[in-house]
């Protein structure tokens, strides 16, 4: 079987094993990969976390994915061309569709000086505007959902919900974020295919209670 059939064949019966969005309780007609191929080298993502969604929940979260991953990609080191190209086009893309973002994202002066006394200089961006905060609220609530149906083998209920926080480098390397929120995780897990690992650009760690009701 080519390659092109043996997708087609896998998403036809991911959406046949899942007819309800997991995100809402439309019915699923698309398959959503969450984190998105944007925010991974060159769009090279390996299998897995991959969910049944609906059109308007798989599409309507374009801009917050593309916000995630320039500040995702933006606090990592460049190893290469391939991810200096790649930053470069989401940069495009930002300018193209979210310019008003790009400007609330430079850093003060304050900042800039903050950042040459904490950081030893290293590029900063101002995230916390209301546009930057709310596109990653948005990206991480979506995470978060699709985290939990991986964990747990169910989408959340309709009588349930998430909570959601997001943290940036910035508050991770100066001791900002509360040290209770890694407490208790499980080993963190990444996407891998075969000899293909991308666990240094996306890892995830959590906790679930044994009825499954809750997870972090």
């Amino acid at each position: 079987m080519g390659e092109a059939k043996r997708k087609k064949r896998l998403r036809a019966q991911l959406l046949e094993d899942n007819p309800v969005c997991i995100y809402c309780t439309a019915s699923s007609e698309t398959v959503e990969h969450m984190p998105p191929v944007i925010m991974f080298t060159r769009r090279q993502r390996p299998k897995g976390l991959e969910f049944a969604s609906c059109e308007a929940c798989n599409g309507g979260t374009k801009h917050a994915d593309l916000v995630a991953a320039y500040i995702g990609r933006s606090m990592m080191q460049a190893s290469g061309e391939a991810e200096t190209e790649d930053l470069l086009a989401i940069l495009q893309a930002l300018r193209n569709n979210l310019p008003d973002l790009l400007l609330e994202m430079r850093p003060s002066p304050d900042q800039l000086t903050i950042a040459e006394r904490e950081l030893a200089g290293q590029k900063v961006l101002n995230v916390g505007g209301p546009l930057a905060a709310g596109f990653m609220r948005q990206f991480a609530i979506k995470l978060t959902f699709a985290l939990y149906r991986e964990i747990s083998g169910r989408a959340v209920p309709e009588s349930g919900g998430v909570l959601a926080r997001w943290f940036s480098n910035y508050e991770a390397r100066t001791g900002r974020v509360p040290p209770d929120v890694f407490q208790n995780l499980l080993p963190p897990r990444s996407l891998r295919q075969g000899t293909f690992d991308v666990s240094d650009q996306f890892a995830y760690s959590f906790e679930i209670s044994p009825d499954g009701d809750f997870a972090r």
